[in-house]
């Protein structure tokens, strides 16, 4: 007489594992997807910034040096290029293996996202819908969640882990302490961590004098010990040339020196992230990729998402308004999810923090990355309406809508790869490096934007010194050594030289 109801959990719970398998798989098939053009084109994003973090992985995979921080830079540590130097051993010190790493963080934190979310609203296949935006990626933001900068992808990890830990004040001070000092942004925790105790427990865990000290002691190890580290670890790289070292707090003065506060900087840069910033990170608006940097021909993103981001954006906010108004003879409708609200407060903080960076200039295009985890405002706009919508024909229109969103992106990035497909043309700095490499040309100049990332391309057979911002103070001084027999290559139009692609290779023996 048991036997039935036992019987009936069991198939629910494998029911529903079944689906968060199913929905997990889906995930990992989409954020593949939406990578494979920035793994297998050279050409569509990548420059001497990023070709300074492959250089940073080649150097700690031959165990040449221990890249503390970005070299050249007192805060970013430098976690893309320790986890790309094991993959470097494998796979060699290519782009592929570069960036691979990062494509697997973006599977964990996209199954990660989906199974919170699939706690908050009971539903793995809802759960999916609301964190599309971040699986089925626009190209733009697709490409800036793999962009190996010093950091892309990672504070989205940190914050999941931040969450998890939440309730371990020493595990979450250990790992705020890494996070904060990789990318400050994780910092954001902290309030959202606040805010969505209170909503939890009632109290807040800023209050907890206990939870509030173990957190800050292991903070504060880890501050010290990466202190003591950076002042012993030159920040330009290897062995060989000028040697840079400096404490920790120049970081914090860094970061300081970047933050305006007068209203007439402020709002202005607000505007942009809320009329710029999410619109081209969700796709709502037609726009070329080269704006952002990639190096595509084909318009991405589309009004048609905007008109239905917004119509999902209405449809949410009314319910939510609508289910919490009291009634008569109705129960009361339960707030949002203790996590939704740790979503949305971590998302109100980029947008804030983007307005506040004195590194943004309007005259430029908007710089996505510094507000990446606004991505997070709507998910969990999302999420706490499918956590108390009970109506299924509403929730059928705002899951279509999502939907077609996700499908019009992945639509994106196909005619990406479709372009690339049907004109492969390779990255001009590999055909310099493999041109160099061929002359047995081993040392020259350029400037910054063609240094490193020949550097990287001809995996340090030539070497080309930057005659402008110097990140490898060890290449300055082997070109330097070997001035003699070092090349310029300059940009065209050039009066000298053998014309190489878009340069002119000026060698004192015309090799």
């Amino acid at each position: 007489m048991n036997a039935r109801p036992f019987q009936w959990w069991d198939d629910n719970r494998k029911s529903a594992a079944l689906g968060l398998f199913c929905c997990s798989l889906a995930a990992i098939v989409l954020v593949a997807v939406r990578s494979f053009a920035m793994l297998a084109y050279e050409r569509l994003d990548f420059d001497s910034d990023q070709a300074i973090v492959g250089l940073m992985a080649k150097h700690l995979s031959e165990l040449k040096t221990f890249p503390l921080f970005f070299y050249g830079q007192h805060y970013m540590l430098g976690v893309q290029a320790w986890i790309a130097a094991p993959f470097f051993w494998v796979g060699g010190p290519t782009l592929l293996m570069l960036r691979m790493p990062l494509v697997i963080v973006n599977g964990v934190v996209a199954v990660w996202l989906l199974r919170y979310v699939t706690r908050s609203v009971g539903s793995p296949w809802l759960a999916l819908v609301a964190v599309l935006p971040f699986v089925a990626a626009t190209p733009v933001l697709s490409s800036n969640l793999l962009e190996t900068l010093g950091a892309s992808v990672e504070p989205f990890l940190y914050v999941l882990l931040l969450w998890a830990l939440r309730d371990r004040p020493t595990a979450f001070g250990l790992v705020l302490g890494v996070g904060f000092l990789h990318r400050e942004f994780t910092i954001f925790a902290i309030l959202g961590i606040a805010v969505a105790s209170y909503f939890e427990t009632g109290r807040s865990k800023l209050a907890a004098g206990g939870w509030v000290i173990r957190a800050s002691f292991a903070f504060a190890a880890v501050w010290l010990l990466v202190d003591q580290l950076k002042q012993r670890v030159n920040t330009l790289g290897p062995p060989g040339g000028a040697i840079e070292t400096a404490p920790l707090t120049l970081q914090l003065q860094t970061l300081l020196s970047r933050v305006v506060m007068r209203p007439s900087i402020v709002v202005p840069h607000l505007r942009q992230a809320i009329t710029e910033v999410l619109p081209d990170l969700l796709g709502m608006r037609a726009v070329q990729p080269l704006r952002y940097n990639i190096n595509a021909t084909v318009s991405v993103g589309s009004a048609v998402v905007g008109i239905s981001l917004i119509a999902v954006a209405a449809i949410c906010l009314v319910r939510l308004v609508a289910l919490h108004l009291p009634r008569r003879g109705k129960g009361v409708v339960p707030l949002p999810s203790p996590f939704c609200i740790y979503m949305a407060v971590v998302g109100l903080q980029a947008l804030l923090a983007y307005s506040l960076s004195d590194a943004v200039d309007l005259r430029f295009p908007p710089i996505l990355r510094y507000a990446l985890l606004a991505l997070f405002l709507p998910i969990a706009l999302v999420t706490a309406y499918f956590e108390i919508e009970r109506r299924r024909d509403v929730r059928a229109v705002v899951a279509l809508l999502i939907g077609l969103c996700a499908a019009l992106n992945v639509r994106d990035t196909w005619r990406i790869i479709d372009e690339y497909r049907r004109t492969p043309t390779p990255s001009e700095h590999r055909i310099l490096a493999d041109d160099l490499v061929a002359h047995q040309i081993r040392y020259g100049s350029a400037i910054y934007a063609d240094a490193y990332i020949t550097d990287f391309f001809g995996r340090e057979r030539v070497i080309l010194n930057s005659t402008e911002k110097v990140r490898i103070a060890a290449y300055t001084a082997r070109v330097a050594q070997n001035s003699a027999v070092a090349v310029r290559i300059v940009r065209q139009p050039c009066v000298e030289g053998r014309r190489v692609a878009s340069w002119c290779v000026i060698d004192p023996f015309n090799r």
